[in-house]
């Protein structure tokens, strides 16, 4: 098929090597396109990467003090069970004191209240 304005195989031929220029030219201002796209989409990728380190790596810590502090809150209750035992203990022992205590008291206020010497021995002394 020639083309119709006589200019031959030749003029066809220059024709086609500027439309080939072209699209060589529209390829490199693709390429050049799609690498910048690529470089940035790595750039975001970098960015992505560093965002999720500093997240893991802040996330570890507050898992770290969330540990603490229920290991801590574990220690206040066993520390506050151990308050309360040991307070009824001492309730208890002190209970029993007060028992022990009053007992031994009535006891001796039972012999302090007994004349060592009987109405009858007494005026025996004196006579």
């Amino acid at each position: 098929v020639f083309p119709p304005s006589g200019g031959g195989v030749g003029a066809g031929g220059a024709g086609g090597r500027g439309e080939v220029e072209q699209l060589r030219h529209e390829m490199l201002v693709q390429r050049r396109e799609y690498q910048r796209r690529i470089d940035d989409l790595e750039l975001d990728k970098r960015q992505l990467e560093a965002e999720r380190d500093r997240l893991a790596a802040s996330t570890k810590q507050l898992q770290q003090a969330l540990d603490s502090a229920q290991s801590a809150r574990t220690k206040d209750t066993q520390d506050r069970t151990d308050v309360v035992r040991a307070t009824e203990a001492l309730r208890s022992e002190n209970a029993r004191l007060r028992k022990e205590l009053s007992a031994a008291l009535d006891t001796r206020l039972a012999h302090l209240r007994q004349p060592a010497v009987s109405v009858e021995q007494y005026r025996a002394l004196l006579a």
